[in-house]
């Protein structure tokens, strides 16, 4: 019996998989050659080591998770065929079902195989007098792992001399030089400390040039120590070597954390300060009594937060969302918790408040959070059948984004309409907006999940095909107050750096998959199945934040590689939280 089931399975999934379109238009099996039947003997094999004793409680997670990862494999490879999820296209659902079999597959045997991996991952680990001298204290575990970042970046710093002048810099900058006014758009923090320290390299050399090179040292030295405290940290909870030593040279050698280490993004800061206070917060649920005995560490923990809040304002937002599920589920020192937490958001507010009203800071437009509605809007009117749409509904949609923005609508990316977005309409009306936009999402509920997916498939599904030109690493430019030029002192590495920052490794195995955008969901949702199967909940804590974060990420106005910097930095932390914490009770 059980031989017929895994045959009929196998079977099953070949059949599915030999019609759709998951490899670059072209079915993953191939239906009229001998690679069919080697696909299903693979598939029987899978099946037969892992649907053997199963557990009730480790076959639904493993559904679950697989679910999941197949949903996003099958939508991400029907929207880059056809540029529209068509969720009753019966390829889709073929592709869905067989996917969901075999991740699920995939998860019981991992399951199964876990404790044996596990053991043999403990017992790699170098001599105890190596060990000793590296990773012997916290200390000389932070020296080495900062030592290793060095090395690996140092190419980086040399193929970007004096330092990537890109994204948001120059326009930040701009502000300062040219405007000579702030504008809370850009986190006001970032821009005066980057600008800072241009103004103190001209000082020292006469020129800006310096001042970026400063900026992005220090910048880089920042990240590399925060970074190397994430190691020293895991290896002090017991995560063996191993796992610490392969997490921090992921980091180390990928291509995109190098480039990021010397790029004025606002992004990069924000992500290591955004590791702290999820470093912070993972020690706070494990030992509150020892994390709270000292005012030192609650004070660092607030500078921490309160540096998270101003350097991105989704900082703010994913605090917001994220500090009541933490203090429901860990309320041990519930109010000295909240303290420490509440009072860095506080301080924050008044910041960006008052403070900044008082020092003439130009406020933020409020379409800058209105990028999806906005982009859902104008697609709907740009691509919907004509009947869909009256004329008093497209009146009222005129109200609020002119026809000139309509006309520049791309789908890939939402500034072109959300610039021309009217700002005093909507400050007269803002209900209405939502109104329309409502009314309008009744009629086409497709468009608006286009829309919305052509903002986020490439967190989701790990594929060089979502990389637009707007995702892709940005070039060096510079604004006629600063007079900056690129001088690189190793053009050979400057030229690989740049070459992945566009195709990311595009028809490379392996490597085109590890630098995805899409690598930090995948993991998460690979955690998070072990993790309800060991029953480990409060692990759950430090990677809610993590994934809160991933979904303010689908608000931005473009899927952008830069925005997933910060989930990068996470990845040692999160793949760690099964060793962290104990287990609450084995099945």
């Amino acid at each position: 019996m059980r031989f017929i089931v895994n045959a009929l399975l196998s079977l099953c999934c070949t059949v599915a998989l030999s019609r759709g379109y998951l490899n670059g238009g072209q079915p993953l099996v191939p239906a009229d050659n001998v690679f069919s039947v080697l696909f299903f003997v693979l598939f029987y094999v899978l099946f037969y080591f892992a649907f053997h004793s199963l557990y009730r409680r480790d076959t639904v997670i493993s559904l679950i998770a697989g679910f999941v990862l197949a949903a996003c494999t099958s939508a991400g490879a029907n929207f880059i065929q056809f540029g529209s999820l068509a969720l009753t296209d019966r390829y889709f659902l073929l592709n869905l079902a067989a996917l969901t079999i075999i991740y699920t597959a995939l998860f019981l045997l991992l399951f199964k195989h876990a404790p044996k991996l596990n053991g043999a991952i403990k017992k790699v680990s170098p001599p105890v007098g190596i060990y000793n001298r590296l990773f012997g204290t916290k200390w000389r575990a932070f020296l080495t792992f900062f030592a290793v970042l060095a090395i690996c970046w140092l190419p980086a710093f040399l193929a970007t001399y004096p330092g990537h002048f890109s994204y948001d810099g120059p326009i930040q900058a701009a502000q300062i030089f040219t405007d000579g006014r702030l504008n809370a758009h850009h986190p006001v923090a970032h821009t005066l400390f980057m600008t800072s320290l241009f103004e103190l390299g001209k000082l020292i050399s006469g020129d800006y040039q310096l001042g970026l090179t400063l900026y992005c040292v220090i910048q880089a030295l920042i990240v590399a120590a925060c970074l190397s405290y994430m190691g020293a940290f895991l290896l002090c909870k017991k995560v063996p070597v191993l796992v610490v030593l392969l997490a921090i040279l992921f980091l180390a050698l990928n291509p995109f954390v190098q480039y990021f280490a010397f790029t004025t993004a606002k992004d990069v800061l924000f992500g290591a300060f955004f590791l702290l206070a999820i470093l912070m917060i993972t020690d706070m649920l494990l030992d509150p009594e020892t994390f709270f005995e000292k005012k030192a560490r609650i004070f660092a923990f607030i500078i921490v937060t309160l540096l998270v809040c101003l350097l991105r304002k989704q900082g703010l937002y994913v605090l917001l969302l994220f500090v009541p599920v933490m203090l429901v589920i860990n309320r041990r020192h519930l109010v000295k918790q909240a303290i420490a937490i509440v009072v860095g958001i506080v301080l924050s507010l008044v910041v960006t408040g008052p403070v900044s009203t008082a020092a003439g800071v130009i406020p933020s437009p409020p379409q800058e959070v209105l990028s999806v509605p906005i982009q859902q809007l104008a697609r709907a009117i740009n691509y919907a059948p004509p009947e869909k749409i009256t004329e008093e509904e497209r009146a009222a949609i005129l109200e609020y984004i002119p026809q000139e923005a309509l006309d520049s609508y791309i789908a890939e990316i939402s500034d072109p309409v959300k610039d021309k977005f009217n700002q005093d309409a909507y400050a007269r009306d803002p209900e209405g907006f939502f109104s329309i936009w409502a009314e309008v999402g009744q009629k086409t509920p497709g468009m608006y999940v286009d829309s919305f997916l052509y903002g986020s498939m490439g967190y989701l599904y790990p594929s060089p095909a979502l990389m637009h030109q707007w995702a892709v690493m940005m070039d060096f430019y510079t604004i006629d107050d600063l007079p900056i030029e690129r001088n690189s002192m190793f053009p050979a590495y400057t030229e690989y750096l740049d070459d992945i920052g566009q195709s990311f490794f595009s028809g490379v195995p392996i490597l085109s998959t590890l630098v995805s955008p899409a690598v930090p969901f995948w993991i998460m949702v690979l955690v998070a199945a072990f993790l309800f199967k060991r029953r480990q909940y409060k692990a759950l804590v430090p990677l809610l934040a993590a994934f809160i974060f991933l979904c303010s990420l689908f608000l931005a106005p473009v899927m952008c590689i830069r925005y997933i910097i910060p989930l990068l930095y996470l990845i040692p932390l999160i793949i760690s939280l099964p060793y962290i914490f104990p287990i609450q009770r084995r099945e």
